[in-house]
This record gives C-alpha cells, sequence and structure tokens, in this order.
C-alpha cells in the first residue's frame, strides 16, 4: 500500500541522514585528532626549544668558592621548570638564590627567565640581602599574571666562611656536619612569597652564621618533601632531612645519594614538582 511505502521511504531516509552523520562525526574526528597530534607535536617542540633557552640560565655546575664546593640537581617535571637557581660572585663573596615559581611548565619557566634578569642586573649593585630581596620584589611584582607568586631565598658566602641568609617563604635551609654526622641547624626568617602583597621590608629578616670545616649547606625546593608515594604518603620535612643525612656521609656523592634515596620513595609514580638540591660543602681537602 501506498502507506507501507511511505513508511519504507521514511526509513530509508532516516537511515541514510544517520549514516551521512555518522560519516560525518567520523570525518570531523578525525581531522581533530590529526589537528590535535599537530598541535602535541608543535607543542613538544617548543618545550625543546623553552628547555634549550632555559639551560642557559640554569648552571649545571657552579665553581668553587674559596674552600667551598657546591653541587647542585635540577629536575624540571616536565620539559621546563619553575625553579630556579643562580649566584653571583664578587671579590669577597658568592650570592646564590634558590626560587620556585608557583605552577609549573611554561608560565612559571617564563617567570623564572625574568627573575634570572633582575638578579643578575641587582646583583651588580651590592646590596644587601635584605635590599636585594626587596628589590627583586618590586622588579618582579608587575609582570607576574594574577595568583601567581614565588618562593626565594638568599645566601652569602663571605671571604670569612660567614654567611647571612634570608627567606621568603620558602623551605629552610639546612646546616649539616658531615664528620659528626648531625643536623646542626635549619635556617628561616619571617617573610611571605613574592608577588602575593606589595614587599615591607618590616616583615622580612636576615640571620648570619658560620661555615666551618667539614660542614654543609643544603638548600631545596618543595617538592621532595611533598611528593607522594605509592600509598599515597607524603614524605615530608623530617624524612627528607634523614636522607640528607644519610648521604653527607660522603659530601663529594652526597646528591646522588640523597636523589636515590627520593626515587625509592617515589616508586613508579611520577615527579609531582619541579626539583632542585644545592649543597655548599666546606670541603677539608682545600685545607
Amino acid at each position: 500500500s501506498s502507506s507501507d511505502r511511505s513508511a519504507i521511504c521514511a526509513s530509508m531516509a532516516a537511515q541514510i541522514a544517520i549514516a551521512t552523520l555518522s560519516a560525518r562525526l567520523i570525518t570531523g574526528m578525525r581531522t581533530a585528532q590529526k589537528a590535535q597530534e599537530r598541535l602535541n607535536t608543535q607543542l613538544q617542540f617548543d618545550l625543546r626549544i623553552g628547555r634549550t633557552v632555559q639551560s642557559q640560565i640554569i648552571h649545571s655546575t657552579i665553581p668553587a668558592f674559596k674552600a667551598i664546593d657546591f653541587r647542585a640537581a635540577y629536575e624540571p617535571m616536565v620539559e621546563v621548570s619553575g625553579d630556579y637557581f643562580d649566584y653571583f660572585r664578587s671579590h669577597e663573596s658568592l650570592t646564590i638564590i634558590l626560587a620556585d615559581v608557583s605552577g609549573h611548565g611554561v608560565p612559571a619557566a617564563l617567570i623564572t627567565m625574568a627573575l634570572h634578569y633582575h638578579f643578575r642586573l641587582l646583583s651588580a649593585q651590592g646590596l644587601s640581602l635584605l635590599e636585594l630581596l626587596a628589590q627583586l620584589s618590586e622588579h618582579m611584582k608587575p609582570i607576574l599574571p594574577s595568583g601567581i607568586y614565588f618562593t626565594a631565598q638568599l645566601v652569602r658566602i663571605h671571604a670569612d666562611y660567614s654567611f647571612t641568609f634570608v627567606n621568603a617563604g620558602h623551605p629552610k635551609m639546612l646546616h649539616y656536619s658531615a664528620h659528626r654526622n648531625e643536623l646542626l641547624d635549619q635556617y628561616d626568617t619571617p617573610g611571605y612569597p613574592l608577588g602575593i602583597a606589595s614587599f615591607d621590608v618590616r616583615e622580612y629578616s636576615e640571620i648570619s652564621g658560620k661555615l666551618r670545616p667539614g660542614e654543609t649547606l643544603v638548600m631545596l625546593t618543595d617538592g621532595f618533601a611533598e611528593q607522594h608515594n605509592a600509598a599515597q604518603e607524603q614524605a615530608g620535612a623530617e624524612r627528607v632531612i634523614s636522607w640528607m643525612s644519610a648521604a653527607l656521609a660522603n659530601p663529594a656523592a652526597a646528591i646522588d645519594a640523597f636523589l636515590q634515596s627520593f626515587k625509592l620513595h617515589r616508586g613508579d609514580r611520577p615527579n609531582e614538582d619541579d626539583l632542585t638540591v644545592l649543597t655548599l660543602h666546606y670541603n677539608l681537602r682545600h685545607l
């Protein structure tokens, strides 16, 4: 009947429409997949370029200062990092900065580029550590995107092996005696991370100490203490201290031993943050 033929035609038309729509969806999905692949390829290329550029401002080695040997390990979570360290040497002192920009990847890495420029520029002006921190804050705050901040610590080693130290929301600097196998002190000072509010020098302070033969200062970012293991346990500051205490039985190989302990804790989990650790060791062999 004509009604049956109409129903059959309507059914066939619906099936053709569905088939056409399906074909368009598949074509669209393939086009989107190819576009995503091109984007991923470009992104990986851009990240590799960023890593190459950033490697020019992150030193794999820091030359010895008098009898103090420096060692460092730097491991970005992705190709580029929000961790940053650098040094400035004068005739009478060596100043080191360790900073950690909030977030990860390209945005944080771009901030480290600006931080590097201003640290180098300001360090040449002979400022105290508090003055240097204040000027870094003043120069960086206008260029930080909303919600982005950074923690930082500065240490200055003088020719007589005394040091000065200032902190801005960063993990504590550790002071070990290698031959006594003892944690002597954990240095911290009042002060907020930079970029959150206008810098008020009254809220920060500078402290002094002395590095003696066989002793080591350790500077690190918070990625080690905040890393979870397979049981979802964070390493925590005390565990990090114990790893470094054991590792400093051999100061020359301390960072490798420390990283091995960290990796045993981490297991198969990926790194959850950028990682940086520095050691400043007063080497008895130089005496």
